[in-house]
């Protein structure tokens, strides 16, 4: 690179990437993170080479947009190229600008050999690196937040070394990623914090943490100044409101105040338990009277306890019109900069599909665009899917990129959209399926393969169902109607009646032959058939008890899922 001269007409239009924005080059072209605000923007060929072209140094914008049209990047159109600008200035990727004391990118054959490179395929089809860390340091907490569920994690109570922390924040500073989440239990119970915290940032990492603690005053917090992106403050389902929460307010308050005179951003996680969902409203006026706007809404997960599980998990009414109530709050009170966790991601789901892809909707993102380390270094798909069967690796003895890459547990969840679980399911045919997919915590249950919370899945219309959607769609239909004929299957469906004939044989169990005949769900006597799998005492008395099963088959209604059940059997 070298200076140019200053010339006053070309200098109105000389382009420059944002010094907040790092790049990396994906498959589908590129990411650019904004490390001010944390955006995260996925970008095809065409606009990742503008970037990575601009990250050489400045240019002029005809001469970039010369070099774009050469290589058939951009078509010889300047309306084209004039969108292309803006939408990248709108995310506060680049500037535009009349004037620069910066070198002027100039060099041919670097613009050549940096274009050439990013035209080859890279080696794999998927994220090469997730774009997030969630890192619980500890499991340790002092305190005794019933739906903590963290408490299921019993089978990992070590913890890495201050030594050894330093050790996994150099590997993922040098595979790439972006942001490392710190949490727990409680991260400020971790020895050595404020050293990890000042290693990760100092290695170029954009540090978040979450915390329980309300009572953070300046002196504990402004050793993290210039460290600490975003904290978030946890609450307890029964600390947001009534007068448990005026008790926490002063605290809560100072607490606030002190992270803002440091420049840490603060904000509140909500986790929306059915109490929390009726008293909504009161808790945002809450926090926002505490001085704080930042707030994420957490899915309610399985806590260590099933009868809490039982008593808190919102209902389907609660989730049907939770998205209506949070547009309603957004237009009351703008002011709030309002987020939810990627479980959450079926609200989202009246969004039309191409504005969901623009505003970067991924749904569940479990080993795709997120890794979860525990306290001693093993990796999960995601924060959530802890227990052994889903360990993929330790990052302190396994290769970082080979886990990645090749864990089968990895790919299971990086892929499950296209699992037979899922595609017999309502996640699965339902038209928002590539912007959420349904939570995998909550969609093990099988043969089941998709989300139960999800009060409303929107399935496309009858007619463009495929064999599963119309399986699952046909199930529903004779649960409210009883009977189906061959004849009505093809009315519905607009198929024809060797496949109606076919399907419907195979739904029902049947072999039937004319489309006249009506079709009918088997009335099979579950209890009896369990009762018979487990067997009988020689004088002919069940094992089990008619209402003995009868309570279990009830247990298995309440949605909590079976890998979380297993997993506590076992220990």
């Amino acid at each position: 690179m070298k200076q140019q001269p200053f010339n006053s007409q070309e200098s109105r239009n000389i382009l420059s990437l944002s010094k907040k924005v790092r790049l990396r080059r994906e498959y589908f072209g590129g990411l650019a993170f904004n490390t001010g605000n944390g955006d995260i923007v996925e970008l095809d060929k065409e606009a990742f080479t503008l970037l990575s072209l601009l990250e050489k140094g400045n240019m002029y914008k005809k001469e970039l947009n010369d070099i774009l049209v050469e290589n058939k990047l951009m078509r010889p159109n300047n309306d084209d190229f004039k969108h292309v600008l803006s939408s990248l200035e709108q995310a506060g990727l680049i500037c535009q600008r009349n004037h620069t004391d910066s070198n002027i990118f100039h060099e041919p054959s670097e613009k050549l050999s940096e274009i050439n490179s990013l035209m080859k395929n890279p080696p794999r089809q998927w994220l090469s690196v997730p774009e997030t860390v969630h890192w619980a340091v500890t499991y340790r907490c002092r305190q005794d937040c019933p739906e903590c569920y963290t408490r299921r994690f019993t089978q990992d109570r070590d913890e890495l070394t201050v030594n050894n922390t330093f050790k996994v924040i150099d590997k993922l500073a040098g595979w790439g990623i972006f942001q490392l989440a710190i949490g727990g239990g409680e991260p400020f119970e971790k020895e050595g914090l404020p050293e990890i915290v000042t290693y990760a940032a100092q290695s170029g990492l954009v540090v978040h943490v979450t915390t329980g603690l309300k009572n953070l005053e300046f002196n504990d917090i402004s050793q993290y100044s210039g460290k600490i992106k975003n904290l978030q403050i946890g609450f307890s389902s029964g600390e947001l409101y009534g007068g448990a929460f005026t008790d926490l307010k002063g605290s809560l308050e100072n607490t606030i105040s002190a992270l803002k005179d440091t420049g840490i951003s603060p904000g509140v996680n909500i986790t929306l338990s059915k109490q929390v969902i009726r008293h909504l409203e009161e808790i945002l006026v809450n926090v926002l009277s505490s001085g704080c706007n930042r707030i994420i809404f957490i899915r309610y997960k399985p806590p260590d306890s099933r009868n809490l599980w039982k008593q808190e998990k919102p209902d389907r009414e609660q989730l049907l019109y939770l998205h209506n109530t949070l547009i309603s709050i957004r237009k009351k009170y703008p002011e709030l900069y309002l987020r939810t966790d990627c479980a959450l991601s079926f609200l989202q789901r009246y969004v039309p599909d191409n504005l969901a892809r623009y505003a970067g909707y991924k749904g569940c993102v479990a080993a795709d665009r997120i890794l979860a380390i525990s306290p001693s270094g093993d990796m999960y798909p995601c924060s959530q899917l802890v227990s052994p069967e889903m360990k993929a690796g330790n990052i302190i003895t396994d290769d970082l990129q080979d886990v990645w890459d090749n864990s089968g547990i990895m790919k299971k969840y990086r892929y499950f959209r296209n699992g037979r679980n899922t595609m017999d399911s309502w996640c699965g045919i339902c038209t928002r399926k590539d912007t959420c997919g349904g939570c995998r915590v909550f969609a093990h249950n099988p043969p089941r393969g998709g989300d139960p919370g999800c009060p409303d899945p929107l399935p496309p219309p009858l007619k463009q169902l495929g064999k599963y959607g119309r399986c699952l769609d046909t199930r529903e239909y004779l649960e409210k109607t009883g009977t189906i004929t061959a004849r009505e299957y093809m009315v519905r469906y607009g198929v024809e009646e060797r496949k109606a004939i076919k399907e419907l044989n195979a739904i029902t169990g049947s072999d039937n032959r004319s489309p006249k005949i009506g079709y009918t769900l088997p009335r099979d006597d579950i209890i009896s058939d369990i009762q018979d799998s487990i067997g009988y005492t020689s004088g002919g008395v069940p094992l089990a008890s008619y209402e003995e099963i009868g309570e279990w088959l009830e247990e298995e209604a309440d949605d909590y899922p079976q890998w979380i059940l297993n997993h506590k059997r076992n220990t």
